[in-house]
């Protein structure tokens, strides 16, 4: 009905022009914590996507200057979120001091990568990654053993990363702690003499949604590889799309 029609319309019109900087529902809350790093207090992102831990350019230069940077020469690749490759000056060694884990008041070392100075990062100076969570969350589960979701009293923030984790953990654990298994894609036999090598296409039996990342090809336990085979473990780069589905 033509004027039902214009009644909806002006009913969304209004819901626009009352509130046309209203986005609040597109961006949730970041993961984000108090920390002390080397006693100095400010706020670090809980990353449970990434594999290493970061410090800004212009926090080292103003707290931690005294620790020399230890260059990596470029030889550790990291891959942003993007796709492209994140600049580093080196990484340092920093003593670091969590709160929101109420049994956890110690002081331990953690390794950081110095990188340049960003819009966000300089106000939340530090990045935890994976090498450092999961170091905390070891601790944390020896002290309020399995059930340390529920009894560990958790801030918000270090509640979802661990959580997180633990979840990625239980998957792993019901798969073998492997990803998917390679079989062979080879449409004919193949003979391999004795003391030769020879390269196997394959396939993964399951598609794993991952973004792309290195992966090591090893031999499992319940394969049916003859003993006198040796299948040589490797690293190969896991790209999903490139997957067939």
């Amino acid at each position: 009905h033509p004027q039902k029609y214009n009644d909806v319309q002006k009913i969304f019109a209004m819901q626009h022009t009352t509130s046309p900087s209203d986005t609040s529902h597109l961006v949730g809350s970041a993961n984000e914590v108090s920390v002390a790093i080397n006693g100095t207090a400010t706020t670090a992102l809980l990353d449970t996507g990434s594999t290493v831990s970061t410090m800004s350019e212009d926090f080292y230069k103003q707290y931690c200057s005294s620790t020399p940077i230890e260059p990596l020469k470029n030889f550790l690749k990291i891959e942003c979120a993007d796709g492209q490759h994140m600049p580093y000056l080196g990484y340092i060694e920093a003593d670091l001091q969590v709160k929101g884990i109420p049994s956890h008041d110690s002081t331990f070392p953690g390794l950081f990568l110095v990188v340049p100075n960003s819009e966000y990062n300089r106000t939340v100076t530090i990045l935890f990654g994976t090498n450092i969570l999961k170091v905390i969350l070891r601790d944390v589960k020896n002290n309020f053993g399995q059930r340390f979701l529920q009894d560990a009293n958790l801030y918000t923030p270090w509640y979802l990363s661990f959580r997180c984790m633990t979840l990625r953990e239980k998957e792993l654990e019901k798969r073998n702690n492997r990803l998917a298994v390679v079989k062979s894609a080879e449409t004919s036999p193949i003979t391999i003499p004795a003391n030769t090598e020879a390269i196997v296409n394959g396939y993964l039996d399951r598609k794993v949604a991952l973004p792309t990342i290195c992966a090591m090809l090893l031999p499992t336990d319940n394969s049916a590889v003859p003993d006198d085979l040796d299948i040589v473990p490797i690293v190969v780069t896991y790209d999903q799309k490139q997957q067939p589905n």
